[in-house]
């Protein structure tokens, strides 16, 4: 599914993929230069704009949860399909949301990709306004710590890792010092991806309603097939490096022994 700005409304309009490609190729040629103020003598003022090509959209990715992923998938495939189609459309208008509000940027399209197991989004952005000046507040870097954070944050969120594991703990301390150079804004790719994870949970996580709503069951299955695998896999990679350390340190109490006993010959030491 494919979303793009109305240019009168600023708000996203879904479009075909054939309409999709000549905007999007519309946009890459419009903010493919800005104005930047430069010095010159010549002009009364000192100083004059002067025309700089650049690369001026930037694309994110975004993904599901692999759980999301396979829960809304089979959700697709049961007959759901409107239902799914409707949870890309609010997705689009999330997503757009936070990158504004977080970055100043302006949004200029979605792309929601259904065509595999790993549902994702692409998202393309521009700190060029209409003048061909940058949008005031765009300064700032984004502020992203990378999709192994994201990925091992939302595993421990939702109880496939432990929390107080080193992957865990490291991805944590990554995402609290990015917050902490961002002046207490978090990362931009984990709002995005707590973002995403609210509305999956608000459309495809509870059946029932009120103090009655429990985890649906197709949500049940995704997280359990997933956590199912994911552990076992992990523990026997622990279990392989504590027997490669184990040798190791055998290894290393040998030469550590002879070590002590070693003394240097007449013919290794320095002449005086």
């Amino acid at each position: 599914m494919y979303f793009s700005i109305d240019r009168q409304t600023c708000g996203l309009v879904e479009r075909d993929g054939d309409a999709f490609i000549k905007e999007m190729d519309a946009w890459q040629a419009e903010k493919s230069w800005y104005l930047r103020e430069v010095n010159d003598g010549k002009c009364k003022s000192g100083k004059r704009w002067k025309k700089t090509k650049a690369n001026g959209i930037q694309g994110l990715v975004v993904s599901c949860a692999p759980w999301w992923s396979d829960a809304i998938f089979a959700a697709a495939e049961s007959g759901e399909a409107e239902r799914v189609k409707d949870f890309a459309r609010q997705a689009a208008t999330e997503l757009k949301a936070v990158i504004e509000r977080q970055t100043r940027r302006q949004v200029l399209s979605v792309q929601a990709h259904f065509d595999t197991r790993h549902l994702h989004f692409h998202v393309f952005n521009t700190r060029i306004g209409d003048d061909h000046k940058f949008i005031a507040g765009t300064k700032k870097k984004l502020g992203l710590v990378g999709p192994w954070a994201c990925g091992v944050m939302r595993q421990g969120d939702a109880g496939v890792i432990p929390m107080d594991s080193t992957n865990y703990r490291q991805a944590d301390y990554i995402r609290q010092k990015t917050e902490r150079r961002m002046g207490g804004m978090p990362p931009l790719d984990w709002s995005l991806c707590v973002a995403l994870d609210l509305l999956c949970m608000t459309l495809f996580g509870m059946s029932g309603g009120g103090l009655a709503s429990v985890s649906s069951p197709r949500l049940t299955r995704s997280l359990e097939l997933y956590k199912r695998g994911l552990p076992e896999v992990a523990f026997a990679r622990l279990l392989g490096l504590q027997d490669a350390v184990t040798r190791e340190v055998a290894v290393w109490s040998k030469h550590m022994g002879k070590a002590r006993d070693y003394a240097p010959t007449r013919s290794h030491l320095s002449p005086c």
